[in-house]
């Protein structure tokens, strides 16, 4: 196979809105950019990816940018515009599981939002065609399993519900990958690479004896401890979405004070079944 574009094997982070200094260095389209250029670039098998702004970006933002794969003769096999567009250092992974190399792009289609990042994933073989898109609602990475395989990392939850502010709204990591071509949650046996994760070693090291022991005693809790509420119900929440009730459970029971432990318990399980709604009510 003659594979030619360069990727990253190390963990590849990106966060669904850079600034514009880092996208002026990737191959990348944003529609308030007014240094957007046209990029090429070979990718193998005789297909190339051109990416840039269209003809009618300065009367069209919703298109100001396209990202577009041409076959060998010269011919249109997939196309995405969007507001912004950007190819994924990903690219070249096997992510699809058939032993060839995928193309990643990105595509904008809110106007710079949280909202509508797409994630498009393409097979070139045996013929061009669609993965998989996925819209991440903040950052992402694709990483290697222990066998091989290309995995999609993403930061999920946000739960208004149990943070005290916009600032401790509890975040966690869900695990996915394509099995017999469909977009997979593989979170609950991904969860022993997931609880070494930066995000979690920093929770566990802020959460002490003494520390757990003082927050669990307050009668309240104010914007004084949303660190550490935040580290808490976030480890809460991971093991929830790693489908571990009973530890999420035990979490809460053995580090939250004890006047909030129902209402938070009640929020974690509606998120457990949201997720896993083949759970029982009581999981």
């Amino acid at each position: 196979m003659g594979y030619t574009a360069s990727f990253s094997t190390q963990p590849v982070h990106q966060s669904p809105e850079d600034s514009l200094r880092q996208a002026r260095q990737q191959i990348v389209c944003y529609q308030t950019n007014p240094d957007n250029r046209a990029w090429k670039k070979k990718l193998w098998d005789g297909y190339e990816l051109s990416l840039g702004p269209t003809p009618h970006a300065a009367d069209n933002p919703e298109e100001a940018c396209t990202a577009a794969i041409y076959n060998a003769a010269g011919k249109v096999v997939y196309r995405s515009t969007g507001f912004n567009t950007r190819y994924h250092d990903a690219t070249g992974m096997v992510i699809d599981g058939d032993g060839a190399p995928d193309v990643v792009l990105m595509t904008d289609t809110g106007g710079g939002n949280h909202c509508c990042w797409k994630i498009e994933v393409l097979s070139l073989q045996p013929k061009p065609h669609l993965v998989f898109t996925y819209n991440p609602a903040g950052a992402f990475s694709f990483r290697k399993d222990r066998d091989g395989r290309a995995t999609l990392w993403s930061v999920e939850g946000g739960l208004i519900e149990i943070g005290y502010s916009m600032a401790d709204r509890p975040f966690a990591l869900m695990v996915r990958k394509v099995i017999d071509g469909k977009l997979t949650n593989v979170t609950p046996e991904s969860c022993p690479a997931v609880f070494e994760d930066e995000r979690f070693v920093a929770d566990r090291s802020r959460l002490t004896d003494a520390e757990v022991a003082r927050f669990k005693s307050v009668q309240k809790i104010s914007k004084n401890e949303w660190e550490t509420s935040l580290a808490v119900s976030e480890i809460a929440l991971q093991h929830a979405y790693c489908r571990r009730w009973e530890k999420a459970e035990r979490v809460i029971h053995s580090m939250w004070p004890a006047y909030d432990q129902a209402r938070v318990l009640d929020v974690l399980k509606k998120e457990f079944l949201r997720i896993y709604p083949e759970a029982t009510k009581s999981p």
